[in-house]
């Protein structure tokens, strides 16, 4: 720590993590690797990341990016998400769930029932208090991309789940296309 910078360099194995306040219960990772750095200013805190990878048998994940929390609470991300082999059943276990929409978190409780997302990528660029940035398009963007394979998807109740697909799921804002 330096002057109000900081940056710490992983290249940990073995490593159990409790991020307290963001997500419900301790997580394992068999390796996390990369670059964090933190820029601490008066008005902000910037938090960068380079390649900064995660690995265990539920995910790989690397992150790009950077978040920005000002000191009236706003977060502004500027992120590129990579996903390879991340099982659906586990993702909400590594997602802070207080980010997420309350109807989106009700309708995701049962909705990825089975499934790999084998590789994929998730831009979240914004203010995200306006996520998902439908009503708000000049305030942000989010865009994901995935190739997955096995994919079991309960729409709504109801409703025939989607089984035992492999596709490009396309997403941009709230709106969802399955090719």
């Amino acid at each position: 720590w330096n002057n109000n910078l900081g940056n710490i360099a992983f290249d940990s194995h073995q490593l159990i993590v409790y991020p307290e306040g963001w997500l419900d219960k301790s997580v394992f990772f068999d390796s996390i690797t990369g670059v964090i750095k933190i820029n601490r200013q008066p008005e902000k805190w910037i938090v960068d990341a380079k390649a900064f990878r995660l690995w265990n048998d539920d995910l790989t994940v690397q992150l790009d990016g950077s978040i920005e929390r000002g000191n009236d609470g706003q977060i502004v991300n500027d992120l590129v998400i990579g996903l390879q082999e991340v099982n659906v059943q586990s993702w909400k276990s590594y997602v802070p769930q207080k980010i997420l929409d309350i109807d989106f978190k009700q309708w995701a409780n049962d909705a990825f029932v089975a499934g790999k997302v084998i590789d994929g990528n998730v831009e979240l660029v914004g203010d995200i208090a306006d996520f998902p940035y439908d009503n708000a398009p000049d305030k942000g963007r989010f865009i994901m991309s995935l190739d997955v394979e096995g994919m079991q998807l309960h729409y709504a109740p109801e409703w025939p789940d989607i089984v035992d697909v492999t596709a490009k799921i396309v997403s941009q804002g709230s709106k969802l296309v399955i090719k």
